[in-house]
């Protein structure tokens, strides 16, 4: 969920450096939690450095992203207001889940 979260900052705000700032973690793990996402970045170094973009499938999957992180926190907003105080558990199975992101 991190690594999600921080390439979705990262797109968000074009720039390792002000998504670091915002999550308060370094460059470089931001760039490894991309990785770990399956997502590859473009090096680039020097004075004239570019903002990041997304190419047109980054687009596509920053937006699927990005609703699935609003629904989650309207869906965790719903439950905390919930006068029903019941246990919430989420089980997950690796060997299910290992496929869901293709690199």
């Amino acid at each position: 969920m991190r690594s999600l979260l921080a390439v979705e900052a990262t797109s968000r705000h074009a720039s390792f450096s002000a998504d670091a700032e915002e999550l308060n973690v370094s460059q470089s793990a931001i760039s490894h939690a991309g990785t770990a996402a399956g997502l590859s970045w473009r090096a680039a170094h020097g004075p004239h450095t570019r903002p990041i973009s997304l190419t047109t499938e980054g687009k596509i999957y920053m937006a699927t992203l990005s609703n699935c992180l609003n629904q989650l926190a309207t869906e965790g907003g719903a439950l905390r207001r919930s006068k029903t105080r019941n246990a919430l558990t989420i089980s997950c199975n690796l060997a299910q889940t290992t496929g869901c992101c293709p690199g």
